[in-house]
């Protein structure tokens, strides 16, 4: 299993982990906390996300959708933050990934209409807007 890690100063890794300094193992990079579940380590890239390092959060959600391919809310987030950091044909395929783990959930499609929008993938984007308001009932 690949084993992820956030490697940051040594306090700031105990903040975003809300963990004990004695925790921590020093190594080339600074710091480092372990994380063994997938929700643990989408929390930790969500904190990052939050705190505005939206790069280093995308760095570490796809190192959870590396080891966990069917986390659709994983995929979900790297969408938008691959949106939100105008990287559109990322955010396009994790979308569709969405779509593929979730076909009957009409969010998804929204959310892949969303990407595509944004990504100039107009016709796409459409269609998967269509697909919504079909699952919707609309």
């Amino acid at each position: 299993m690949f084993a992820e890690y956030a490697v940051i100063g040594k306090l700031r890794t105990c903040e975003i982990f809300n963990c004990s300094p004695e925790k921590l193992t020093k190594n080339e990079g600074g710091y480092e906390e372990n994380m063994e579940n997938r929700e643990e380590r989408y929390a930790a890239a969500e904190a990052l996300k939050d705190e505005g390092s939206v790069e280093e959060a995308v760095t570490m959600m796809e190192g959870v959708v590396a080891d966990h391919p069917d986390y659709s809310l994983a995929f979900s987030a790297l969408a938008a933050w691959c949106t939100r950091l105008e990287r559109h044909e990322d955010a396009v395929r994790h979308a569709r990934k969405v779509v593929e783990l979730e076909p009957n959930d009409p969010f998804s499609y929204t959310a892949l209409s969303v990407a595509c929008m944004r990504g100039g993938r107009i016709e796409e984007a459409e269609g998967a807007l269509a697909r919504s308001r079909t699952l919707q009932g609309g």
